[in-house]
């Protein structure tokens, strides 16, 4: 009998609006994942921004066999408009049980993954409240790519990721933990468990970062940083450490000790809503990792976005960005946001050498815009260009190269075109040789865009 996958769709529109029942219902029928030669996958999809989903779930009673191909695993995800993007926000899927359970998601079944989840503790201190508790003697059990946001509360057991009398190994990758008291806490059974950690963001949580008791455990790539008493607590066997960055003198590498969050530079530790994570440029933490500290486990970041060359450290791996979008308007925006074509990775390869390969825009409402951002990092210049040709001749209508001035919320004009003939190429450059600073955002990243208007 060939192995057949379980696909549960858990969407506003879906089958399961929820994935309590979606996990009950699969628990009631084929919880027997072996014998039948099955696995299942929770896939969450949709468009989530109307609210949390509220139920807390429980993932227990199902035999399981392991996660390599022609195994009988569980696999709980998000995809496509229900995943976040590195950050919090209420527009994609999130699983908020408080303050009705102890564990948003219980797992004492083996070989269960979750991933690309939204964990928000919204209610009220509560003693016991974990976001993922696995326990039973189970193992296996993989965790990635999730962010979890505490409520700051003042309860021991107030934790993201809370494991007690596991034996077997649990994988934890890509996370981003803050506002628990406890932001990672593994005791398990005895000293036969074997724990790998890697490239975890942790902050602010009141008591510790990352405690693991008694078993074994890899530790490798995280950042656990400006937590109460300590950032690390490690009384166990460290089969393998490195590069895990503390502010305090807990880091278990000592090279690695007291980095201020200052250096870490993050984009923003405001909790109210718009905090970020993503490492920003000049960051301590970029390009100084162990590279695939997992032997192939994963490969990319909580973005989704493929690691290379030395790793950086914690959930995020840094790029400079460059974003290009484009649009028909009958207005031309005020603000820097982007428009509403974003290029598609093919179009962004079309225009990323200077040649006769282009992204086209027609403008019907008025205006034709293409809009581009770029990380200008720490420079204090910066010389912006464009090439390209129009149907409508730049001497009938010019053609506009502008700058967002952030300090100043608005657009200004850095180079013109107005006696190009159609179809013809042309150039638009100019040099920003002071006060770049006004035009950058916290990222350092840049916005201009280039535009014409239509005239019947």
């Amino acid at each position: 009998m060939a192995l057949h996958q379980l696909l549960y769709d858990v969407s506003p529109a879906g089958a399961y609006t929820t994935l309590s029942p979606a996990v009950n219902h699969a628990e009631a029928n084929f919880h027997d994942l072996v014998t039948d030669e099955h696995y299942i996958d929770f896939e969450i999809s949709g468009d989530w921004s109307g609210g949390a989903d509220t139920t807390e779930v429980v993932v227990h009673n199902f035999d399981t066999d392991g996660f390599a191909p022609g195994d009988n695993g569980i696999r709980i995800y998000t995809t496509g408009a229900a995943r976040h993007k590195g950050k919090y926000s209420t527009s994609y899927y999130i699983l908020d049980a408080s303050p009705s359970t102890s564990a948003w998601i219980l797992v004492s079944s083996p070989n269960v993954s979750i991933d690309g989840i939204q964990f928000v503790h919204a209610g009220t201190g509560q003693d016991g409240a974990t976001m993922i508790r696995f326990s039973d003697l189970v193992g296996n059990i993989r965790i990635s790519n999730n962010i979890m946001k505490g409520n700051f509360s003042s309860y021991w057991e107030d934790a993201s990721i809370r494991a007690l009398n596991n034996t077997g190994s649990s994988y934890l990758w890509n996370n981003i933990i803050y506002g628990f008291n406890a932001g990672i806490y593994i005791d398990p059974s005895g000293d036969g468990s074997h724990n790998y950690v890697y490239n975890n963001t942790v902050y602010n949580c009141t008591i510790c970062g990352i405690e693991l008791r008694t078993a074994h455990y890899v530790v490798i790539n995280n950042i656990c940083t400006t937590n109460g008493t300590a950032d690390y607590s490690l009384n166990s066997t460290l089969d393998a450490v490195a590069d895990n960055i503390s502010t305090d003198t807990s880091s278990p590498n000592d090279e690695w000790d007291s980095i201020t969050l200052a250096n870490i530079k993050f984009v923003s530790t405001t909790i109210d809503g718009t905090e970020d994570f993503h490492l920003q440029s000049g960051s301590a933490a970029i390009d100084v990792g162990t590279s695939d500290p997992g032997s192939g486990l994963f490969s990319d970041d909580i973005d989704g976005v493929t690691r290379s060359g030395t790793w950086d450290i914690g959930a995020d791996e840094y790029f400079a960005l460059t974003n290009f979008s484009r649009g028909d308007y009958a207005a031309l925006p005020s603000t820097e946001a982007d428009l509403e074509n974003i290029y598609t990775s093919g179009e962004i390869s079309q225009v990323a050498s200077d040649n006769a390969d282009r992204v086209s825009q027609s403008a019907i409402a008025q205006y034709a815009i293409h809009q581009y951002k770029t990380d200008v990092g720490v420079n204090t210049n910066w010389t912006f260009h464009w090439n390209g040709q129009s149907s409508l001749a730049p001497s009938t209508s010019v053609v506009k190269l502008q700058i967002y001035d952030i300090e100043g919320t608005t657009w200004e004009d850095l180079d013109e075109d107005n006696a190009a003939a159609a179809n013809t190429d042309f150039d638009l450059t100019a040099t920003v040789t002071s006060d770049l600073d006004h035009y950058k955002d916290v990222n350092n990243v840049v916005t201009c865009r280039v535009y014409q208007q239509w005239h019947e």
